[in-house]
């Protein structure tokens, strides 16, 4: 009856997307996520299916509240975060450009992916150039 018309158990869209989006990026990357899609996906595959471990995964709306840094922090430690929280009209904040310039010229040469939009709000990663490498686009520096 109705079960059978709503089970999903066999649905592994979600599943693969998640691979997909990680499988086209190169190993130690670190990747930028928007949108829920791109988000949950992404974070299943790598968190539930340990899958690219390798990845540096962050959510790009997630890195503009105020807690963020004090509670999450601790699990990045091969990102820059130049600032209290994203969020360029925050004082102590700080706004795409720079964390992108902080990050994209590491000494072992890590690159930077976005997938999804970036946030609204703020325009200041205009000069960095998106690649579209499948479903995550290379962030190239001005």
């Amino acid at each position: 009856g109705q079960w059978a018309r709503m089970d999903n158990s066999r649905n592994y869209h979600f599943l693969h997307y998640g691979r997909m989006v990680l499988d086209t990026i190169p190993p130690g990357s670190l990747l930028l996520v928007n949108d829920d899609t791109n988000c949950n996906a992404v974070h299943y595959v790598l968190r539930c299916e340990s899958h690219r471990e390798d990845v540096d995964f962050v959510r790009l709306q997630l890195i503009s509240f105020n807690w963020w840094r004090r509670t999450q922090l601790q699990y990045f430690p091969n990102i820059t975060f130049p600032g209290s929280r994203h969020h360029p009209h925050d004082p102590t904040g700080f706004n795409m450009h720079t964390f992108l310039s902080h990050n994209i010229h590491t000494p072992r040469g890590r690159k930077i992916f976005v997938a999804g939009n970036w946030k609204s709000g703020d325009d200041s990663q205009a000069p960095f150039r998106r690649v579209p490498l499948g479903p995550a686009a290379l962030v190239l520096p001005p």
